[in-house]
């Protein structure tokens, strides 16, 4: 399949939230995604396919100061999953950041099997779980990719 990657724009809002909202229980409301959009701080970033259909996107917002990179939320459509998208869109951004950032990091619901094979499969290591972190009181397990050595990391924050 081919796609192409890009960010996102206003006019893809209803693609998103249509992900969004078959993929998550508590969908981002289509405000706040709209506000992701226009924001300087996040950015979304959409896969598509050959007719412009949204399959997947990523929201994303580097932290400077750390040199990382938080990943959001990360969906494909329903219709189009397991078929390399979520991997293509992983790699798309860690390589429009490869200079910026030496990882990534995010959050998944403790009960969320296939996201959490998802994210092993493509090298993130768990770090941690916090107790009640989702309104429901859900655990949320804590997912890094490192792109230097943790050694290399520490040396840096160090100096």
């Amino acid at each position: 399949m081919l796609l192409s990657f890009r960010k996102a724009k206003v006019s893809d809002l209803k693609q998103i939230y249509r992900i969004e909202s078959s993929s998550f229980h508590n969908p981002y409301p289509l405000n706040l995604l709209f506000a992701f959009i226009l924001s300087k701080s996040y950015d979304i970033f959409v896969a598509e396919d050959i007719n412009k259909k949204i399959l997947g996107y990523i929201i994303v917002t580097p932290e400077k100061s750390k040199k990382a990179l938080h990943i959001i939320s990360i969906a494909v459509d329903k219709e189009h999953r397991r078929r390399g998208i979520g991997r293509k869109l992983l790699e798309f951004v860690f390589e429009f950041y490869r200079d910026k950032v030496n990882f990534a990091w995010l959050e998944v619901r403790k009960s969320n099997k296939a996201a959490i094979e998802f994210y092993r499969k493509n090298n993130f290591v768990e770090k941690a779980e916090v107790e009640n972190y989702y309104e429901d009181g859900e655990a949320a397990k804590i997912f890094v990719k490192y792109f230097v050595n943790e050694a290399q990391l520490k040396s840096e924050e160090q100096s």
